[in-house]
């Protein structure tokens, strides 16, 4: 599996070490002032 797609100009991050209990909206919140 590649580490970026560029297909879209996207670029993907892996977070690991994450508690199960870790939801979507934290994420978005934890990373929200670096832009989207």
């Amino acid at each position: 599996m590649p580490r970026h797609d560029d297909r879209r100009g996207g670029t993907r991050l892996y977070v690991g070490h994450l508690s199960s209990r870790t939801r979507s909206r934290d994420l978005e919140d934890w990373f929200s002032r670096y832009g989207r």
